[in-house]
């Protein structure tokens, strides 16, 4: 989803070792871009193949929406992020709200970003939002069947969200 201000990309793999600790982004093209903000979500239960089952994304004010789309499988994990495409990087927004059945993965209020997830319980139209203090936002969202698989957490101390930080440089030479 391409925004004003913004390009808002959202990437899924599948079977990825539980625990994963490092996650590299490489970027190319002549033009790199000059700030980076990374969401990283980790899920078990998903399809280990083929489990896209749709998704959709648009800019909007609050409530931040992607429009609706038709997952066709009972069972889905829909996951919603998003961005403020008005302020990149400066939001300093008053909230963010989880939409109604979605749970927030994280609300970064200073800088603009969002993610939060369901399951839904019976295939049909879905429309992910939230609602924001303010500004235009980018979101995207996508369905991803579920099946028993990955492994679920170990019992114990586990660290479930960190710091989001954005990364800012000038320099597009390589």
């Amino acid at each position: 989803r391409v925004g004003t201000n913004q390009t808002l990309s959202l990437f899924y793999a599948l079977n990825a070792v539980g625990g994963t600790r490092a996650v590299t982004m490489t970027f190319s093209g002549a033009i790199k871009p000059n700030r980076v903000q990374a969401s990283i979500s980790e899920f078990f239960n998903i399809a280990a193949s083929s489990a896209a089952d749709g998704s959709a994304g648009a800019s909007s004010t609050s409530p931040v929406s992607t429009g609706s789309f038709t997952p066709t499988t009972s069972g889905d994990l829909i996951y919603h992020c998003g961005v403020d495409d008005a302020s990149p990087g400066s939001y300093n927004g008053s909230t963010i709200v989880a939409g109604s059945g979605f749970t927030l993965l994280h609300a970064d209020r200073q800088v603009g970003t969002a993610a939060q997830y369901q399951v839904q319980a019976t295939a049909g139209p879905v429309s992910p939002s939230f609602t924001v203090g303010s500004d235009r936002w980018d979101s995207v969202a996508i369905a991803l069947k579920s099946a028993a698989a990955g492994t679920a957490p170990s019992a114990g101390i586990r660290i479930v969200h960190v710091q989001h930080s954005l990364l800012a440089w000038t320099d597009n030479s390589g």
